[in-house]
């Protein structure tokens, strides 16, 4: 079985994923007010910007849904189907008909040919 390389199977024309760089980390200085007064509250660090990536997020969730949106119809055309029946299953009352008219017929010509060879050696003699 031969195999193909990425270019060949996928083209040249695809776009490559890059990370988006790492946000800054921007260091601020605390600086605490003491007044002789009131106890001196703890200073919160201010927190950098993260750059926003809604544009990625919003693109793997929406394929995320339609891959899910596809396997659930999938599954719903399957759940839909009766279950495959093998044909002895199917047909066991035809091949049962089938073996009883046989077996009747059987029986009958062999009756009509005793019937005729009496009436033939009757016949004869």
């Amino acid at each position: 079985m031969p195999f193909c390389t990425l270019e060949e199977a996928w083209g040249t024309d695809f776009e490559t994923f890059t990370n988006p760089p790492p946000p800054a980390v921007v260091e601020t200085a605390v600086v605490a007010v003491v007044e002789e007064e009131e106890p001196a509250e703890p200073a919160v660090p201010a927190v950098p910007d993260v750059p926003d990536v809604p544009i990625l997020n919003d693109t793997v969730r929406n394929e995320m849904d339609l891959m899910n949106k596809k396997i659930d119809s999938l599954i719903r055309r399957l759940e839909s189907q009766p279950a495959p029946q093998d044909f002895f299953n199917k047909n066991i009352h035809d091949i049962i008909l089938f073996i009883i008219f046989g077996l009747f017929l059987i029986l009958v010509l062999d009756g009509m040919y005793k019937i005729l060879l009496l009436k033939l050696n009757r016949m004869i003699n």
